[in-house]
């Protein structure tokens, strides 16, 4: 198993290539991780979070209702990618026990963060609409939100699911002291 995260192209210039590991180990699996990826248009341009967020659509569906676009306030494309790789790395190496052969991984930082906006994407496929940020709200939990507590900067953050609420209420209504 050999992982990867050079700029597009170093591998092959390194005389590293999926094809020369091949040949020398029918049954290695290499995993790329690349800002665009291996193929493709923007194979060349350099994958950077702050860059494949926003591209994505992540910090479009971040920010508060009537407000712009958010960055996440966490590089998530990073820690998206690596751990996608780590997925698809554990599904070859099953793979290769059953038939004997390794493959080639190209995982990128756009495409494993674009799966973290998920309602987005749905809703312009099934809309033709950009889907409303929302903030810190849940659209099927209720309460599911940061509210200001007593003091000066003070927040609690509560997710409720229905037989949670019901619970929640309870400790609330409790006096207090």
């Amino acid at each position: 198993m050999v992982s990867q995260n050079f700029a597009t192209g170093v591998l092959e210039r390194l005389g590293l290539s999926y094809d020369v590991l091949k040949a020398s180990n029918p049954q290695v699996i290499l995993a790329s991780v690349s800002g665009y990826g291996q193929t493709g248009p923007y194979r060349e341009y350099m994958g950077y979070c702050s860059a494949t967020g926003p591209l994505s659509g992540l910090a479009s569906s971040s920010g508060l209702a009537g407000e712009g676009p958010e960055e996440t306030g966490v590089a998530m494309p990073d820690p998206t990618a690596g751990i996608t790789a780590a997925y698809t790395v554990a599904a070859a190496l099953l793979r290769r026990d059953e038939t004997g052969i390794g493959e080639q991984l190209d995982v990128t930082l756009w495409e494993a963060t674009a799966a973290l906006n998920l309602d987005g994407w749905m809703e312009y496929a099934l809309r033709g609409t950009q889907a409303e940020r929302i903030g810190n709200r849940d659209p099927w939990m209720a309460p599911h939100r940061c509210f200001p507590a007593a003091g000066d900067d003070e927040w609690m953050t509560t997710t409720c699911t229905d037989e949670g609420f019901a619970e929640l209420a309870d400790i609330a209504s409790r006096p207090q002291g």
